[in-house]
């Protein structure tokens, strides 16, 4: 999706620490919500000029909750719900005529690691388990792909690799080299052009854009 098809209205479910804020806020008025008060509290000292809440998006106060949103958005945030379903299903109130809700998860359960624990997990997903998820929450899947597809072989190698050594991950997290960073911006760049063309039939995760299905 092109951010100048975002709308005027947007909304990020599970914000974090704003990784995604500049982002999404660069055509769009953002709102950013997360159940963590720390994180929310490091977005509205570094962003100030966008808006964030403490809260679940079932608990947003009525005057936010009316059809008020052109895209909402879920990166990386379903795999730690309980019940994405639900939190799913409810989004839909939130939207305008004509909004998406755009998805990122993490895919196949086989690639299960001790990373998954230490970021509290609860799933990973199958293209077909969450175009079912999604199906079932009331929504039309208008495109769902793998992808992070270049790097599938590694990471396959490397989680089995941890599994038979029986690896613990360490709570220690470095930042990468710039070498490595510029590496991944390169792979992603490329696997972009990719994606906008043809859908992946493999991937670390999955992609999908949304909307509700039309009542009658």
């Amino acid at each position: 999706e092109k951010l100048s098809e975002l709308g005027s209205e947007v909304l990020e479910v599970g914000c974090g620490v704003g990784g995604n804020v500049n982002l999404l806020s660069s055509t769009t008025r953002y709102l950013g919500i997360d159940m963590h008060l720390p994180a929310v509290d490091y977005c509205k000292e570094k962003y100030p000029q966008q808006s964030f809440r403490c809260s679940r998006i079932e608990d947003l106060p009525s005057e936010v909750k009316v059809r008020n949103f052109d895209s909402i958005f879920f990166l990386d945030v379903l795999e730690h719900l309980d019940q994405d379903v639900l939190v799913l299903r409810e989004s839909s109130n939130f939207l305008k005529h004509g909004g998406k809700v755009l998805i990122t998860v993490p895919a196949f359960n086989f690639l299960w690691s001790p990373h998954d624990e230490f970021v509290h997990h609860i799933r990973r997903y199958t293209k077909a388990g969450l175009k079912k998820v999604l199906e079932d929450s009331g929504y039309k899947v208008e495109r769902i792909s793998y992808f992070n597809s270049i790097l599938f072989p590694l990471a396959l190698i490397q989680r089995l690799g941890m599994r038979l050594l029986n690896r613990k991950l360490s709570t220690h997290l470095s930042t990468p080299p710039a070498l490595v960073n510029w590496l991944f911006k390169v792979i992603f760049t490329q696997e972009a052009w990719i994606l906008k063309r043809i859908n992946l039939p493999v991937g670390l995760s999955i992609i999908a854009v949304v909307s509700p299905k039309s009542v009658g």
